[in-house]
């Protein structure tokens, strides 16, 4: 004779594949709050950077001693991802995308390797449709470098605007 209780019915199986969307939902919306408030923290270390060593200006009028010491200070104390180059980004994501532009209020949304990638671009405009497009269409790291190195932004613009390229935003 079967136990009857160890057989699920299509309801108990539903109600765990329902708990299990639950709670992986809340995972997922964790990692995206944990991001967005990461990013904004390295960008208030470039700020910081900014106010510091720089008083304000573009580039420091001596050496990069403050990012060699806050370098080290930040991993000593809470362990990777602080290295000199990750200070400097934090220092460029802060120049990059100051508080009042369009692309300040998108790098909460996506992750900070796409970031990192966007940043090296200088076109402003360029920079904030590819902000976009990872935001909006979820792209991969992969997928933006290769969009970036196809010249996607290039080739998009000049379907809506042929004679503006270069000229206009397509935002």
């Amino acid at each position: 004779m079967a136990n009857t209780e160890l057989m699920d019915t299509e309801d108990e199986l539903k109600f765990y594949q329902d708990d299990h969307a639950i709670l992986d939902e809340a995972k997922s919306k964790i990692y995206e709050a944990a991001n967005n408030i990461m990013t904004y923290a390295y960008w208030n270390v470039g700020k910081r950077i900014i106010e510091q060593e720089q008083k304000g200006n573009r580039k420091a009028k001596y050496g990069s001693y403050l990012i060699k010491r806050l370098s080290q200070e930040l991993s000593d104390e809470y362990g990777t991802g602080f290295s000199v180059a990750n200070i400097r980004n934090c220092r460029q994501l802060y120049l990059t995308f100051p508080k009042e532009s369009y692309g300040y209020s998108l790098i909460g949304r996506i992750h900070w390797s796409h970031i990192r990638i966007i940043m090296r671009l200088d076109n402003e405009e360029e920079r904030n449709f590819y902000l976009k497009e990872v935001a909006n269409e979820y792209w991969s790291v992969r997928e933006l470098e290769r969009n970036i190195k196809s010249g996607y932004y290039k080739r998009i613009l000049s379907t809506q605007f042929p004679d503006r390229v270069g000229q206009t935003s397509i935002l």
